[in-house]
């Protein structure tokens, strides 16, 4: 539990056992993750700030609940220490991108927001991944404001500089 990663970022949730040979059902929060892969090193939380490892032996399933068998879990009982926990991976072991022009979501958390007049809205503090399309959401004055990452809203990301421009920001902040 000490060699535990500062990088760690959350990809689903445990639900439940699955079967009785230690299987688990897990919700992915983005169904379209190519990360979570046979032999990928997963963290769960334990409380404390300690965190426990395990190696994903095999995936199985379909979009967002997916069953997966644990190193080292071979029975319904060993699982019951994990039910309702985030599933943790270590952000180095995220795949290569296929360009540059592509990106983690989670990247984003962090960068400032900023509208066309170069006002400051605040930081991006979260996101969302729905079907209809992925969401940032903003620290706006101890306020969450959601916008979707659509190209009539965010107009521009600049990594080297952390922040995205986003149009017609008040019509979210008012609702």
């Amino acid at each position: 539990m000490n060699n535990t990663p500062e990088d760690l970022v959350p990809l689903g949730k445990i639900i439940k056992p699955h079967g009785i040979n230690g299987e688990l059902k897990v919700f992915l929060y983005n169904d379209e993750s190519k990360t979570f892969i046979n032999g990928l090193n997963v963290w769960f939380s334990m409380g404390d700030h300690k965190y426990q490892s395990y190696k994903l032996n095999s995936i199985r399933g379909s979009k967002n609940n997916k069953i997966i068998k644990l190193d080292n879990i071979t029975h319904i009982s060993e699982t019951k220490i994990l039910i309702k926990k985030e599933v943790f991976v270590s952000r180095s072991e995220f795949g290569k991108l296929d360009s540059k022009d592509n990106f983690y979501l989670n990247d984003l958390i962090g960068f400032k927001v900023f509208d066309e007049n170069n006002n400051d809205y605040g930081v991006i503090i979260d996101l969302l991944n729905t079907s209809a399309n992925d969401i940032i959401i903003v620290d706006y004055k101890n306020k969450e404001i959601m916008i979707p990452i659509i190209d009539q809203y965010v107009t521009l990301f600049d990594f080297e500089n952390k922040l995205i421009k986003v149009s017609n920001i008040k019509s979210f902040i008012e609702l």
